[in-house]
């Protein structure tokens, strides 16, 4: 039986495929894993500040009551746990100090999100603090909850 091979254009086109696909499985890993960390970080920054207020926080009608007490660090602590999960590597080759170590399978969330913690960071120290001033109210209420017309 004769063995039919393929011609030299072909095998290269199927290269260039295989190599383009594996370039976007890594690219939407590393934007799906910086997404993951951005998306948790911002979900539990209420909760975290909710906790740190403690007892001084003006309760509202829907809360967790006393439980969050107990509830909310174990949300922070849930979510440091998945930030440190979705900051690994994905591949050995990923760890800067191995011998196999190659920029293409570093797993880049934790520079995207440092540096946008970084950015905002710096002009929240710069600009934001001293021209925020808070909500500001545009609609007045009387004392039966109704609003007042002007």
């Amino acid at each position: 039986m004769a063995t039919t091979e393929r011609p030299v254009e072909s095998q290269a086109d199927d290269d260039s495929r295989r190599l383009a696909e594996l370039a976007y499985k890594q690219d939407l890993q590393r934007a799906s894993s910086s997404f993951s960390v951005g998306l948790s970080i911002a979900y539990v920054l209420p909760v975290y500040l909710r906790w740190r207020k403690g007892d001084d926080f003006r309760a509202r009608p829907w809360t967790l009551g006393r439980k969050y007490e107990w509830i909310n660090p174990a949300a922070c602590l849930w979510v440091a746990i998945c930030v440190i999960i979705f900051v690994l590597p994905q591949a050995p080759a990923g760890v800067p100090w191995r011998d196999e170590f190659d920029w293409k399978y570093v797993n880049y969330a934790p520079t995207t999100v440092g540096g946008l913690i970084l950015i905002v960071g710096i002009w929240w120290l710069v600009r934001a603090r001293h021209t925020v001033t808070g909500p500001v109210r545009n609609i007045e209420f009387d004392a039966a909850a109704g609003v007042v017309e002007k």
